[in-house]
């Protein structure tokens, strides 16, 4: 029985499984595999606590429940699938990534500006509920099922002001944790865009978050889908006006870099020729020299 909700909660569950994937690999790239390990121990926790007080208390979340049918298809710790505080381990952290590699821009390594950073990942992060939260909702129209309904009316397709407070509050705290284990990294030149050691997790964080508003087409809540892309089209526009600036700064300083170090180099030359010249034995003229 137990092999069958293992089956359930990593096989039915495929999507948090491959995320979760991705997140051990490209996180163990960022973090270290103890600060990761760390991490993922902390984050699960707090995951675990808000979750089970929200479906009794409605704290941080406000109240709502998941389906209990669903305990004999996959694993629960106390009322919720084991599946929901798991994910909260890649979805914060493919947040962060992707907030410090727009912050840093696709030509540098790291963002100069940690603090910067972080209060970007912290607006990814709660941006992801918003179209998480509804689409997962009417999760038994697609693949994900019928997972979880809020108790009360909400603002947002269905989603409560305070429970976008509460997610809020939890992501700072997580992306918090993830800034202060993060190793400090002095930014350094990427050669190639394509190349950037945080490029990937940005992509899957994409694909995370605006895979549910195709989703969301898909299931017929044109609304939603609609404004699940409409949303990030501000982000994209100032991202990209972003890394041109950058681009064009970086430009400018590798240009002015360029003549001084040549110029050095070439003073450095005369002065070893020069050097040469003093220390070096003085040629024979070939006449004897005087006995």
């Amino acid at each position: 029985m137990t092999l069958d909700l293992m089956i359930g909660t990593f096989a039915g569950r495929w999507y948090v499984t491959l995320f979760g994937l991705a997140y051990l690999y490209y996180g163990r790239r960022l973090l270290g595999g103890r600060r990761l390990a760390l991490y993922s121990t902390i984050a699960f926790v707090i995951a675990v606590a808000s979750e089970n007080a929200s479906v009794a208390w409605g704290v941080p979340y406000t109240l709502y429940a998941f389906n209990q049918d669903l305990r004999g298809h996959e694993l629960f710790i106390g009322n919720v699938p084991l599946a929901v505080p798991l994910s909260y381990t890649f979805v914060m952290f493919f947040a962060f990534a992707a907030a410090r590699y727009v912050a840093a821009g696709p030509w540098r390594t790291a963002p100069t500006s940690t603090t910067g950073a972080y209060l970007l990942a912290v607006v990814f992060a709660t941006w992801s509920t918003w179209t998480l939260d509804p689409v997962s909702q009417r999760g038994a129209e697609w693949y994900l099922g019928d997972l979880f309904h809020y108790a009360g009316p909400g603002f947002w397709f269905g989603l409560p002001l305070l429970s976008q407070v509460g997610w809020c509050v939890v992501s700072a705290t997580l992306c918090g944790l993830l800034a202060w284990l993060t190793p400090h990294e002095r930014p350094q030149p990427v050669a190639h865009a394509v190349e950037h050691p945080l490029l990937p997790s940005f992509v899957t964080f994409l694909i995370q978050i605006l895979h549910l508003a195709v989703v969301a087409l898909f299931i017929g809540e044109t609304t939603l889908g609609g404004a699940g892309f409409i949303i990030w089209i501000p982000a994209f526009a100032v991202a990209a006006v972003l890394w041109v600036e950058l681009h064009a700064v970086a430009r400018e300083q590798s240009q002015q870099a360029s003549p001084a170090a040549h110029g050095l180099h070439g003073q450095l030359s005369a002065k070893s020729v020069v050097l040469r010249r003093a220390t070096s034995p003085r040629r024979r003229s070939g006449r004897p020299s005087p006995g």
